[in-house]
């Protein structure tokens, strides 16, 4: 995946238009009980769930960087998308760069996401 950050972007500027913590918090816990209650769980219902649980915690590790546990759940996010898209897709395999760099990759996956919001 190509990310729209570039090297040269802040890790925060993907996240400019994003709902603040807490109501993403709150839509993430929706967004599970309604798929959660839904017939459908394909992989292309579930993937915006993947793609902002993963972005929230991106956010927030980026909001404490000294915090290793945040550090760790955000790497284990990012590595779950990577391994969903590789399986389901939406578009070409996950590549080697974005293995060495998950986080860049839920970036460009949430700016993505927010783009066809």
């Amino acid at each position: 995946m190509t990310t729209p950050t570039g090297p040269q972007a802040a890790p925060q500027d993907p996240y400019a238009g994003a709902p603040d913590m807490e109501a993403e918090a709150s839509a993430l816990v929706a967004l599970a009980a309604a798929l959660n209650g839904s017939v459908d769980r394909s992989a292309a219902a579930c993937r915006p769930l993947a793609v902002r649980k993963a972005a929230w915690l991106d956010r927030a590790a980026l909001a404490e960087p000294e915090n290793e546990r945040a550090q760790q759940l955000a790497a284990n996010a990012a590595r779950e998308l990577l391994a969903h898209d590789g399986a389901f897709g939406p578009g070409p395999n996950p590549t080697a760069d974005d293995w060495v760099a998950p986080r860049l990759y839920v970036r460009a996956a949430y700016a993505a996401h927010l783009a066809d919001a």
